[in-house]
């Protein structure tokens, strides 16, 4: 598998060792809870100024009490750089980003296109309707799942990603750390103690893959994810601090 651009998501004790990435990652998929404060993020934006590293924003699926704190973090990268990347988990960031920040760069997320890219086929509408976007790119969760769509994303000529070396298994609004639905719906942001950054939780089942739990997310580690030498990617995104502690 031939690679373009390495990232590694943000964690102070795995970005000061490891050297071979030029993308650092922040924020989170899975929880907006987990998303950074905006001191966090402006000291991202300026480590990675230092290290000439490319800073790229990772938003999580939401609800309501969640726009405006992803509203000002939008508001932070994008006056640093306004043609920032940003990897988005929900619908219902499109709009907003097409209307009030044209020049960023979209990537559609793994909890949208794991919808589609289980399947092996997107529908034609699906690349009609990103083409009126600022959409450039689907990041996938496993080298199968960019295996079977990648005749797609080539004709479209899409950026396209890839996580190792774990894949999420599903999502709950159910914490396990919280152990609550409750507090999700009621809280913003701030209701939380983000004890799951401190701590993962392992199902081990015999005879098959163990199960990593953080927060309100499920992972398997893959045994083996460089398959093939016969494609190109244009990133592969290290997710090792997503799921590990540090």
């Amino acid at each position: 598998m031939n690679v373009k651009e390495r990232a590694i998501f943000f964690r102070k004790d795995l970005i000061d060792k490891n050297i071979d990435y030029q993308v650092v990652y922040i924020g989170n998929e899975f929880c907006c809870r987990l998303l950074p404060d905006k001191k966090t993020l402006l000291f991202a934006l300026n480590w990675c100024r230092k290290k000439n590293c490319k800073l790229v924003l990772v938003l999580s699926f939401f609800m309501d009490q969640h726009v405006k704190p992803i509203e000002e973090l939008l508001e932070l990268i994008c006056s640093e750089n306004p043609t920032s990347e940003v990897v988005i988990n929900d619908w219902g960031m499109v709009n907003m980003l097409k209307n009030r920040y044209s020049n960023v760069k979209v990537l559609l997320g793994r909890l949208i296109t794991s919808k589609y890219s289980r399947y092996g086929k997107y529908p034609n509408a699906f690349f009609n309707f990103i083409k009126d976007t600022n959409i450039i790119g689907l990041e996938f969760n496993t080298i199968n799942d960019l295996l079977l769509n990648y005749s797609q994303i080539i004709q479209n000529r899409l950026h396209c990603s890839v996580y190792i070396p774990y894949s999420y298994v599903t999502i709950s609004r159910y914490c396990f750390w919280q152990n609550s639905f409750e507090g999700y719906f009621r809280n913003g942001i701030s209701g939380c103690d983000r004890k799951c950054k401190e701590s993962v939780a392992v199902l081990k089942r015999i005879g098959r893959q163990k199960i990593f739990i953080k927060g309100n997310a499920y992972f398997v580690r893959e045994k083996k994810w460089d398959l093939t030498d016969k494609i190109n990617v244009d990133r592969v995104v290290d997710n090792e601090a997503v799921v590990t502690t540090g």
